[in-house]
């Protein structure tokens, strides 16, 4: 705010250069000396407005290009995730859709995108319209507590897995004569 005050204050300071003196005044010299000073001040200056014009300008094109980065590297995990949980890409895809016409703020969706469940969350809200205009609705204070509860739902839609064994390819049926449990019986005799 201070360095916004004090440009505003050298922009007024340049913005007006003093006239060309009249050549018939008796510090005509001393006058034409100020004016010719005053303009290469303001020469100087516009040239130091330019190149703090040009950083500020790099440096958001820096953090567009980074914020880019961020989102594409989110985009992947997200994608990953989709994968691991086993929904379908089409699936996944026609559920943001659906999801992006809510009009959730930014902020919302990149939390939604770099969340362990956020292809869930995604497809729960795709599924119930009526929370996912609710949440776009909301305060910023509030969403945190109603997204909790919307991500324990959409994890209950994840895959159920199992430590089980896979079944048995083939199955023996019967038992064979000859491999009993009693190998020595034929010779047996019963009284």
């Amino acid at each position: 705010d201070f360095e916004a005050k004090q440009r505003e204050q050298e922009v007024a300071k340049f913005s007006s250069i003093a006239p060309l003196p009249d050549p018939f005044d008796d510090d005509y010299e001393e006058k034409l000396k100020a004016r010719d000073l005053q303009i290469a001040q303001k020469a100087q200056f516009d040239a130091q407005q330019a190149v703090f014009a040009n950083q500020q300008q790099f440096e958001a094109q820096q953090k567009q290009q980074q914020k880019q980065i961020d989102m594409q590297a989110k985009v992947q995990t997200y994608a990953a995730r989709t994968k691991e949980l086993g929904i379908g890409q089409d699936e996944i895809q026609a559920a943001g859709n659906t999801v992006a016409q809510y009009g959730l703020s930014d902020d919302l969706v990149m939390h939604i995108l770099g969340d362990s469940d956020g292809p869930l969350i995604t497809k729960h809200l795709a599924e119930n319209p009526q929370e996912g205009f609710e949440l776009a609705s909301m305060s910023p204070y509030a969403v945190g507590s109603f997204l909790d509860g919307i991500k324990a739902k959409a994890v209950a839609l994840k895959p159920k897995t199992t430590n089980a064994p896979p079944p048995a390819q083939k199955l023996k049926a019967g038992v064979n004569a000859k491999d009993t449990q009693y190998k020595n019986i034929s010779g047996a005799k019963f009284e």
